[in-house]
């Protein structure tokens, strides 16, 4: 029998967050949860897509810009 323990960190809404970042050059952000492994592949695929072509062809990603956690509180 085997167990495991640990914290599973996530964003606020619980959503990836997906951008470049604009206050660096040639820096992109690409975070889900450990419980979003499922996603890597696609996500992978974007961030491949936003490197080469500057844009994802397959979804609009928009909803997942870190900056929609502009006005949030801290704690």
């Amino acid at each position: 029998m085997r167990s495991w323990a640990g914290i599973t960190e996530n964003t606020p809404d619980g959503r990836p967050a997906i951008d470049d970042l604009p206050t660096a050059t040639n820096a992109f952000v690409a975070a889900i949860s450990g419980g979003g492994f499922g996603l890597s592949p696609a996500i992978g695929h974007a961030m491949c897509e936003i490197l080469v072509h500057g844009k994802c062809s397959f979804a609009d990603l928009s909803s997942f810009r870190p900056s929609r956690f502009g006005n949030l509180a801290p704690g």
